[in-house]
């Protein structure tokens, strides 16, 4: 049987490994947040091309 030596990861690589898992919840997050601030557009800002960045948030889509 052999044995194994487990090593503690530098700081190097922790910094790398945490900057990722960051960057991978950000893209992960993208869709999510583009679906809440649609839900807040009127219609036609929703369908709007190029997409609005700024508006005026309603509750109209949530309205019958």
């Amino acid at each position: 049987m052999s044995s194994y030596s487990i090593t503690e990861p530098s700081a190097r690589q922790k910094w790398i490994a945490g900057t990722l898992v960051i960057l991978y919840a950000l893209i992960t997050m993208i869709p999510l947040v583009w679906i809440l601030l649609t839900g807040f557009k009127s219609p036609a800002d929703a369908i709007s091309y190029p997409p609005k960045v700024v508006f005026d948030p309603t509750l109209e889509g949530y309205v019958n």
